[in-house]
Parts: C-alpha cells; structure tokens; sequence
C-alpha cells in the first residue's frame, strides 16, 4: 500500500483508474500516464524494465532494481500504465532468465 500511494503522489496529477465495464468481475488497478509511471520507477525505486510480453490488451512489463524491488505493469495502447502488483526481494528462480525462441518468419 505504501509504494502504491508513493506512485500516487509522484503522478497524482494524471492518476486514473481502469474502470472495469459494469457487471464484470475485473478488478480496478491503479493507472497513471506511462511516462510518469515509469519516471516514478527509476526516481523512486530505481528500478529498470527487465522484461516484456504481448498480452491482449497490451504489453504486460517486468520492472526489477539493484535492491530487488519489483513492479509488474500493463501498458496499455492509450497511453496508460496500470500497475498489476509489486513487492521485494525479486530473486531469479535460474541462473538467469529464459529467452523465447524467434518465431518462425
């Protein structure tokens, strides 16, 4: 709660939330302007973007830094991010990360 009312501070201004469509059972998260959100990171957390995937609504982020906070966020296409969870003590479950294979052309 306390990390996410710090990013709230920082980008208070252009904080909004995703609202869910009305009957469904989404949650509503945090969002704020992508380039604030990400400002915030570094300045706050110091934390980097490490990783990326497609997902169906946009393009769900790794967020990692030295003293092993970490952020997962949703950037989505209007030029949003929301925050999907964060925590501390991010440790690698291998000795380093996986990369996927290339697609064939």
């Amino acid at each position: 709660m306390t990390r996410v009312l710090a990013l709230l501070l920082a980008v208070a201004p252009t904080a909004a939330q995703a609202q869910a469509p009305p009957g469904s059972e989404m949650l509503m998260v945090p969002c704020h302007l992508t380039t604030d959100l990400e400002a915030g990171l570094r300045a706050h957390y110091d934390e980097r973007q490490t990783g990326e995937g497609a997902t169906s609504p946009g393009i769900g982020q790794l967020w990692i830094s030295p003293a092993g906070t970490w952020t997962f966020a949703l950037k989505l296409q209007d030029g949003r991010t929301c925050l999907l969870g964060y925590g501390k003590h991010w440790r690698w479950t291998r000795d380093k990360p996986v990369q996927p294979q290339k697609e064939p052309s």
